[in-house]
C-alpha cells in the first residue's frame, strides 16, 4: 500500500513538472515570438530610415535653408528632399512610440521629439505637416504633433539663426 502511495505521488509530482513545463514552453515561445516581431518591426524601419536620408549632403542643407529664410523659393527638388527628410523624422518618432508602447524603449515621445522639434519651426515643415500628417503619422504621433506643433513659432529657427549670427558678429 505504501508503494502504492509513493507511486500515485510521483505521478501526481511527474504530471505536475510536465504541465509546469509546458507553461514555461509556452511563455518562451511568446516570448521569441514578441522579440521577432519588434526585430521586423526595426529592420522594416530602418529600411525606410535609410531611403528617407539617401538624398542627404549639401543640397538637403541648401533646400532646409530655404526652408527657413524664404520658403516661397523652394524648387520643387528642394520640396521633394525635405518631404523624404521629414518623413525620416515621422518614420523615426512612430517607431520610437512604438517601442515606448510595447516597453523596450523607456522615453515616452516628448522626450525623442526634443531633437527634431527645431526642423518643425519654420513654415515649410508647419504646411508640409497639415498635407502630409494622415499618410506618415501613426496615431498616436499624429495627436502629440497636432498638439505640439500649435506651441512652435513659424518662424522659429530663423529667429535662433539671427541670434547664433549677432553672436558670432559680437566677438
Amino acid at each position: 500500500m505504501d508503494s502504492n502511495k509513493i507511486s500515485n505521488w510521483l505521478q501526481v509530482a511527474g504530471n505536475f513538472g510536465l504541465l509546469l513545463g509546458l507553461v514555461l514552453v509556452g511563455f518562451q515561445i511568446s516570448q521569441n515570438s514578441e522579440l521577432g516581431r519588434l526585430n521586423f518591426y526595426s529592420t522594416e524601419e530602418d529600411a525606410n530610415i535609410s531611403i528617407g536620408t539617401m538624398p542627404a549632403g549639401d543640397d538637403l542643407a541648401r533646400a532646409m535653408a530655404n526652408a527657413v529664410d524664404a520658403p516661397e523659393s523652394l524648387t520643387t527638388a528642394e520640396m521633394i528632399q525635405l518631404d523624404g527628410y521629414l518623413t525620416n523624422i515621422l518614420t523615426q518618432l512612430n517607431r520610437r512610440d512604438y517601442l515606448y508602447e510595447v516597453g523596450v524603449y523607456k522615453f515616452p515621445l516628448e522626450e525623442f521629439f526634443i531633437q527634431y522639434r527645431g526642423m518643425f519651426e519654420n513654415k515649410f515643415a508647419l504646411a508640409w505637416w497639415d498635407e502630409r500628417r494622415m499618410a506618415v503619422a501613426g496615431d498616436q504621433v499624429r495627436e502629440f504633433l497636432d498638439q505640439e506643433l500649435l506651441k512652435i513659432e513659424q518662424s522659429g529657427q530663423a529667429l535662433v539663426f539671427r541670434n547664433i549670427r549677432k553672436a558670432l558678429a559680437a566677438e
